[in-house]
């Protein structure tokens, strides 16, 4: 979605007789687009956990589904720490086999993105410090 509004961008900016934008700018146009929609995304989802609990908690409410891990309080931003603070044996217990299966998952994602993150570390640089030469081809 942010790769092609970039690609829109330098299109338009091309037909308007402008130059077409550097890689850099291509990037740097990507994080921001990204990091806006992750940044409200995010408080949204902070607010809305807060006030919507039948929707983000319904273990907390529901009195037949209740757990002691939904019970807790957290806050808006509470929610992160607590988190990592769980067991697999508590949330096994109070959730399930499923619940476990769904958290591994996503700590998965979170390691392969970490390995990206790594490798943009050491990528970054070695982009800049490329220079343009006509005799090397992608």
């Amino acid at each position: 979605m942010a790769s092609n509004a970039v690609t829109n961008i330098a299109a338009k900016q091309v037909a308007a007789g402008g130059s077409e934008p550097s890689a850099e700018e291509k990037i740097l146009t990507t994080l921001y687009w990204w990091g806006t929609v992750f940044a409200i995304s995010f408080c949204l989802y902070c607010f809305l956990r807060t006030k919507y609990k039948t929707l983000y908690a319904p273990r907390a409410v529901v009195k037949r589904l209740e757990t002691d891990i939904a019970k807790r309080e957290l806050g808006a931003f509470g929610w992160i720490k607590g988190t990592f603070t769980v067991t697999d044996d508590e949330l096994f217990h109070q959730a399930g086999l499923d619940a476990i299966c769904y958290i591994r998952w996503l700590q998965f994602g979170i390691y392969v993105s970490l390995v990206g993150l790594f490798n943009m570390i050491w990528m970054i640089p070695v982009f800049y410090t490329a220079g343009d030469n006509p005799e090397i081809t992608d």
